[in-house]
């Protein structure tokens, strides 16, 4: 009975605590130099007000999740203010919840419309983006994987335009149009060599597809594509003046 009071007070006290943390949570920021507005969050709202008239914006907190961020950064980077779509007006960025032990942050961008003097969410869940000249850079890792994501501004709206997948010595570039459909795919190095003793080709990347044809350490092969899973390569390899295309599991070039 006494460890179950115990438990209980320890449950109303991390509670009060949470409310308090967010209770008491505010930042004010220029939107420009002569427009200041002051954000405010508490446990069940996001609010914005700005020449004395408030609004709310959409909560995309979890209680669970607000915690992990709070107890993971400082209250100051809860909120980062800037000008996401380079129209000259500062946005909002607010912290939504911590991925991969902790490394990436993710947070929804709210872009300010001059003509509303509102703020609307443009982009969701982007991790650890950073202004770069006329472009917005994310960066992520998800266990050996690393993430480069690169969104241009089109009538003051945002679109993904480059993605980098990394794992071991391959990038995989991938370019997208302002529909989101890959224009191009590219890899670096383009080239690479066989570094187990014995790569067997495959004509499908599947197991079931395995030939009887291997290449040897030390070949030298061009990539040509990788599947989604990052567990196969399709290469190209010359054997008497020819080419050839196949398959081949990813481990042998990494």
């Amino acid at each position: 009975m006494i460890n179950k009071k115990i438990a209980i007070a320890t449950l109303f006290l991390c509670a009060s605590q949470f409310i308090f943390a967010i209770e008491t949570f505010s930042k004010e920021f220029n939107i420009t130099k002569d427009k200041v507005a002051t954000i405010k969050i508490d446990e069940k709202n996001i609010t914005v007000t700005i020449d004395n008239s408030t609004f709310n914006l959409k909560n995309i907190f979890k209680n669970e999740e607000m915690q992990d961020v709070l107890d993971s950064i400082d209250k100051e980077d809860l909120i980062v203010i800037g000008d996401y779509n380079f129209d000259g007006y500062n946005d909002i960025g607010i912290a939504t919840s911590l991925g991969y032990k902790g490394i990436n942050l993710y947070r929804n961008y709210y872009f300010y419309k001059p003509k509303d003097n509102r703020f609307y969410n443009y982009l969701s869940n982007i991790p650890t983006l950073k202004i770069d000249k006329n472009r917005l850079v994310s960066h992520s890792r998800s266990s050996s994987f690393f993430y480069t994501t690169e969104y241009k501004i089109d009538n003051n709206k945002p679109y993904k335009s480059l993605k980098k997948s990394t794992i071991g010595d391959i990038t995989m570039i991938e370019e997208f149009d302002k529909k989101g459909d890959i224009t191009k795919k590219s890899f670096e190095p383009k080239y690479m060599t066989i570094k187990t003793d014995k790569a067997y080709l495959y004509n499908q990347p599947n197991k079931k597809e395995k030939t009887e044809d291997y290449l040897k350490k030390g070949d030298k092969v061009k990539i040509l594509d990788i599947d989604n899973s990052y567990t196969w390569i399709k290469i190209e390899y010359k054997e008497k003046d020819k080419n050839y295309q196949k398959w081949i599991e990813y481990l042998t070039v990494i």
